[in-house]
């Protein structure tokens, strides 16, 4: 599969969950306060679907190297550790039919990203298996150093291994906004069926015209590899490329939210 750019744009239950902030709870709030709520997981000390639709995630890997770690602004997020041994990761199972299937999206994640600082090195922050992800890249910055470029990304729906010959001007679009790594920040993207926008924090890091829907699809794939197509936490499966670093909150919305909401979602968390 390609790993071409298209459009701009499990860790252990724990024996006690730990107390929740003020901070969390305003966003946990906001979060689940929203009818479009499709999923929400908090990663308090276990790994439940907190949206009220049963889609909690599960574990793969060796699971002795996916642990808690010091969430956003307190409490407890989970941290993969890839560097060790690959092949560390959350999934919820999303079939084709399943809860996940909407045409218009918002989907947002906290994460730390801490991978060595190697040029073209991904870490693969969420996805959902070939129809979209949102990744982070080591690249040279203008200085000359490494620096993390993020991605977020929409397949073809009916052709989940294809390119694109957008890349260029994506390619030059992100490059300008580069992060440091071991830093949090709210991973996030939107789409209406016509525009993609891509959120960083609590920002439009860039805007995206792109008409071609988000899968699945009457035309997409069935039949292996794409056979299913799991929200995943930490790995793109289908290239087995791997996270090193942490992961949050993460809230799943069956329509888009305005630059306002998304800008309060990220303030509910940070006050």
């Amino acid at each position: 599969m390609h790993r071409t750019l298209l459009v701009f744009t499990t860790f252990l239950v724990m024996l006690s969950p730990p107390a929740v902030r003020a901070d969390q709870a305003a966003f946990a709030a906001k979060v689940k306060a929203d009818t479009a709520l499709l999923g929400y997981w908090s990663f308090e000390g276990n790994y439940d679907d907190q949206s009220g639709h049963g889609n909690p995630a599960k574990a793969f890997g060796d699971t002795s190297l996916i642990k808690p770690c010091p969430g956003v602004k307190g409490g407890q997020g989970v941290e993969f550790d890839n560097k060790t041994a690959e092949g560390q990761y959350l999934a919820v199972k999303a079939p084709i039919g399943s809860i996940f299937d909407v045409p218009k999206l918002s989907v947002f994640v906290w994460a730390k990203v801490n991978s060595a600082a190697v040029l073209g090195h991904w870490d693969d922050v969420l996805d959902r298996s070939s129809l979209w992800y949102m990744n982070t890249q080591w690249q040279y910055r203008a200085d000359g150093n490494l620096g993390l470029a993020y991605v977020a990304r929409i397949y073809d729906p009916a052709n989940p291994e294809s390119g694109t010959n957008d890349s260029d001007q994506l390619q030059s679009s992100i490059a300008a906004q580069f992060l440091n790594g071991n830093e949090w920040h709210m991973y996030g993207f939107t789409y209406d069926g016509q525009v993609m926008l891509t959120y960083l924090d609590d920002k439009v890091s860039v805007r995206r015209i792109y008409a071609g829907g988000v899968g699945p699809t009457a035309n997409t794939p069935t039949d292996a590899p794409h056979g299913q197509y799991d929200i995943n936490w930490g790995a793109f499966t289908q290239l087995n490329t791997f996270m090193n670093g942490c992961v949050d909150d993460t809230a799943y919305f069956g329509r888009v939210l305005s630059p306002e909401e998304v800008k309060a979602l990220y303030d509910a968390m940070m006050q």
